[in-house]
């Protein structure tokens, strides 16, 4: 589980840098739930 831990902390800041800000608890959610379907979809 710790590759999910590390692609979720490298999209979280990717996104933070192009959006050049904090992202919201939402946001993050959002993201856990792309990675976690994408993840266990195969």
């Amino acid at each position: 589980m710790d590759d999910y831990e590390e692609l979720l902390q490298s999209l979280i800041n990717e996104m933070e840098l192009k959006l050049n800000r904090k992202l919201s608890q939402k946001e993050i959610i959002y993201l856990q739930t792309i990675i976690f379907q994408h993840l266990f979809s195969k």
